[in-house]
């Protein structure tokens, strides 16, 4: 995701896209701890 980054660097919208990216991740990493703990 870094080098993708890097390439959009040059965009105003790469900061924004970063948060969002940043935000999805983060649910996905909580979604999938909720899902261990939910299995046995």
């Amino acid at each position: 995701m870094i080098e993708i980054g890097e390439r959009l660097g040059y965009f105003d919208v790469t900061e924004e896209l970063r948060k969002t990216l940043d935000d999805v991740s983060g649910m996905l990493m909580g979604l999938q701890a909720s899902l261990r703990k939910r299995l046995p």
